[in-house]
């Protein structure tokens, strides 16, 4: 097996540790590790029965964080989703969107359900983006950069208005469609590789 990232190591260790027990401990300062609660759901499908808690570290401080109980605030399609789309936001492997960070999108994932409902579909689909998909997340890069009803999911009209008028840092407005499409394949790609790396592979 190849892991490009210590998150994915954590993976596979709990994964493994998880076929003789039923309570899964992870002691981490690192917060990519922690983001191992993005796996939730493809955890609990091999382990129904599992008990997760992260013992998270920074500084002197310790947190202890049941997964379980946030899986149950969040729900099962969120769940599922989570993976897409904490890479689709940007992580260790995927680029971001400069000056949007993780609170920001997660609070506008609440405003574009839909979004969220796509990214647990295309969970099932590995390494595969749909038009639905791409309409889906154009429409929710347009409101991370735009409160204008009448652009919906047309990025490169959100783009070209906000250049011209607002700003002229490229790095304060979205990307293109067809990077945005790019983007949404290389997401894709990274997702799809770290759930089939929780299986061994044959020599």
């Amino acid at each position: 097996m190849q892991h490009e990232e210590a998150d994915t190591c954590v993976l596979v260790h709990l994964l493994h540790a998880l076929q003789t027990s039923s309570l899964g401990m992870v002691h981490t300062g690192d917060t990519s590790c922690r983001n191992s609660s993005e796996y939730f759901h493809h955890i609990m499908a091999m382990n129904p029965a599992a008990e997760i808690w992260i013992s998270f570290k920074a500084g002197k401080t310790t947190r202890m964080i049941s997964l379980n109980t946030i899986a149950t605030s969040l729900g099962t399609k969120t769940c599922k989703a989570m993976a897409l789309f904490h890479a689709f936001t940007g992580s260790d492997s995927t680029s971001s969107f400069k000056f949007k960070g993780k609170r920001y999108c997660c609070k506008l994932m609440q405003e574009v359900p839909t979004l969220m409902e796509e990214f647990a579909t295309t969970v099932d689909t590995p390494f595969q983006t749909s038009p639905k998909l791409k309409e889906v997340t154009r429409n929710f890069v347009c409101r991370l950069y735009s409160n204008e009803s009448n652009e919906e999911s047309d990025v490169d009209r959100v783009r070209m208005r906000l250049f011209s008028q607002k700003t002229r840092d490229v790095e304060r407005i979205p990307p293109t469609s067809d990077a945005l499409d790019q983007h949404l394949k290389g997401v894709s790609q990274s997702v799809s590789k770290r759930v089939s790396g929780q299986q061994p592979k044959g020599p």
